[in-house]
């Protein structure tokens, strides 16, 4: 039982450390993004690379075991993130 346990919780801050780093990612592209000339190749391609990270954690999101402060975290960048790829054009 005592494994079991540990492992879950271990698991659970995989999960976290891969969602977090995956914005922390997807919030530096972003923002290289908007700092980018418009229309520029570099641009879109952060663009479509920030909106992948977006699903891709939208689609982990519901099968990770987050604790409640990294579950706030978690969902806090996703929101910012959300909101710069509206800025910058994105359709949801």
């Amino acid at each position: 039982m005592q494994h079991s346990a540990n492992y879950q919780r271990r698991l659970a801050e995989g999960s976290a450390l891969f969602l977090k780093t995956d914005l922390d990612v997807g919030l530096t592209m972003i923002r290289i993004a908007g700092q980018s000339k418009v229309g520029s190749a570099k641009r879109e391609r952060n663009i479509k690379k920030s909106r992948l990270v977006y699903d891709t954690v939208l689609r982990f999101l519901p099968v990770a075991r987050l604790e409640q402060e990294d579950s706030l975290l978690v969902n806090e960048k996703l929101a910012e993130l959300r909101a710069a790829l509206e800025e910058l054009g994105e359709r949801f």
